[in-house]
């Protein structure tokens, strides 16, 4: 076969026309690896890639992008990445290989009137532009790179990218979103790969994304002899459940991962995931409450557990007027606080949650005692003339009481995290609200790149805030068990003395 039945064969270009930087730097001809072709050989236009670190994914796709480019006339690529120097270098991996290219073929594809670090153009019409979003313009391949940090370290510019960026493509266009993951279970590049796994199995359209993992042991590099390296009885019992769960590895790749653990510790599981559950499971930088529930998980104070049908329950709220509200159902038992339920959605009414809470109390027999509101909820709306709190006793939420505006939010933060020891949270039915909690953090500066004082408002806030909602009704003093048997217990109890000095006289607190 000649060159010039060569260069119309895509793989083949693909395989032995470009050339790139390794990763110690030195030019050489690009190659696909294993995985990479698992990529190229789906026809799939939009691809969600969840991935452990340093698998040329961001290079397979570059090199992808510019084939098309250079032998399809009026192609237009757009990049993006969390910085605007990431984004150049990645449209420096374009520039490069096509640098390196045969001088003819050059000749025959030559370069057009921009030729810089944010934008190349070639005079068949094709161009490819860098930048951190992209609203406007037509692209017929887009290519997001570390989506997850981006959603992590900037929750809005990740909105921006799903509204703006991905709109820029036709449907039948490609979009390529590759990433490792941060912050939790929660954010724009987690609902993705959730509503992509979701689909697995499925005869895809246009618009869905097909969901592709490749983990640490995808790359051949990975591995040590295993005679150098001697396992841990962690690292046994790690490499069991893998097995347990299908995973096969060799004793070098072991002996690799075990090395390489020691080293990353608790990131390994972001940075190098075996399996796509574990990359959800990063402990997250900046969580507020992230230690806190580790104790709890570590004392089993987190498992499935029943409500105790002799002990009312309360519920604690948090109002999203233009987002979500949530909701914690809780009961003090003794000195230990039980989070029995969590109930959170986006952009209902109060007949909703009414409905909820008459749910809680006809079919899981939750005796609710009173449900506390944020401060916000007294407040008169205009166009209703009445208070969220009256909007709720109206659709049936009787017992409601407003937990006055604390100053400084940290106070209330401050003192859950020091009642946190106290807390059981009941893992079955409050899921979610503990997925919320791992991920509520502090607001990262991107410009000073660190965590600022302040948490974050984003999908899990309001659910911290309702817990929030607790503490500071419990810190008031505002929690008391009022039925008739408490009551009659106090009554027979008789007050509590406690001695202390005060004008000379006992102190009396009933």
């Amino acid at each position: 076969m000649n060159l010039e039945s060569n260069l119309r064969n895509r793989r083949w270009r693909l395989s032995n026309l470009y050339k790139i930087q390794d990763k110690s730097g030195q030019t050489v001809r690009f190659q696909p690896n294993e995985a990479q072709i698992r990529l190229l050989d789906s026809k799939h236009p939009l691809q969600c890639i969840l991935k452990a670190r340093q698998l040329g994914f961001s290079t397979l796709i570059a090199i992808d992008i510019l084939d098309l480019l250079l032998f399809r006339r009026g192609q237009s690529a757009g990049i993006v990445d969390r910085t605007l120097e990431d984004a150049k270098a990645k449209l420096g991996k374009m520039k490069f290989a096509y640098d390196h290219l045969p001088e003819p073929l050059k000749q025959a594809i030559p370069v057009g009137e921009t030729w810089t670090t944010q934008k190349l153009t070639w005079r068949n019409g094709s161009q490819a532009v860098a930048d951190v979003s992209l609203r406007g313009g037509t692209y017929q391949h887009l290519h997001v790179s570390e989506f997850g940090k981006i959603a992590y370290k900037d929750p809005a510019r990740a909105q921006e990218i799903v509204s703006g960026a991905f709109n820029t493509v036709a449907p039948g266009s490609r979009i390529f979103v590759e990433s490792t993951h941060e912050g939790g279970k929660g954010g724009a590049f987690y609902d993705l790969c959730q509503v992509a796994m979701e689909a697995q199995g499925q005869d895809l359209t246009l618009l869905d994304f097909r969901f592709v993992f490749e983990p640490w042991y995808a790359d051949p590099a990975y591995r040590l002899p295993a005679d150098s390296v001697r396992l841990s009885t962690l690292d046994v019992e790690y490499f069991a459940k893998l097995e347990a769960d299908g995973i096969q590895l060799e004793p070098d790749q072991r002996a690799w991962y075990a090395k390489k653990r020691a080293q990353q510790g608790h990131s390994m599981l972001q940075e190098f995931p075996s399996t796509p559950a574990e990359a959800f499971e990063v402990l997250i930088e900046g969580a507020i409450y992230g230690e806190c529930l580790s104790k709890q998980r570590a004392a089993g104070a987190i498992r499935p557990f029943e409500h105790d049908q002799s002990v009312p329950v309360f519920t604690f709220w948090d109002i999203g007027f233009s987002d979500t509200t949530a909701i914690w159902a809780a009961q003090m038992v003794g000195r230990e606080v039980h989070l029995i339920d969590h109930y959170e959605a986006n952009g209902e009414a109060c007949a909703h949650y009414a409905k909820v809470i008459q749910d809680w109390i006809d079919k899981r027999e939750y005796r609710i005692q009173a449900n506390y509101l944020p401060h916000d909820a007294g407040y008169t709306e205009k166009g209703s003339g009445k208070s969220y709190e009256v909007q709720l006793q109206d659709a049936g939420v009787r017992n409601t009481v407003i937990v006055p505006r604390t100053p400084d939010r940290w106070l209330g933060i401050n003192h859950l995290r020091e009642m946190f020891n106290r807390v059981w949270i009941s893992s079955e039915r409050c899921r979610r609200g503990i997925e919320c909690l791992e991920a509520y953090r502090t607001n990262y500066n991107d410009r000073l790149g660190k965590f600022a004082d302040e948490p974050l408002h984003d999908w899990a806030s309001n659910t911290a805030d309702a817990l929030r909602t607790f503490a500071e009704a419990h810190m008031r003093g505002m929690l008391k068990d009022n039925s008739p048997v408490a009551k009659e217990s106090r009554r027979r109890r008789g007050p509590r003395v406690r001695t202390g000095v005060r004008r000379g006289r006992a102190v009396v607190r009933r």
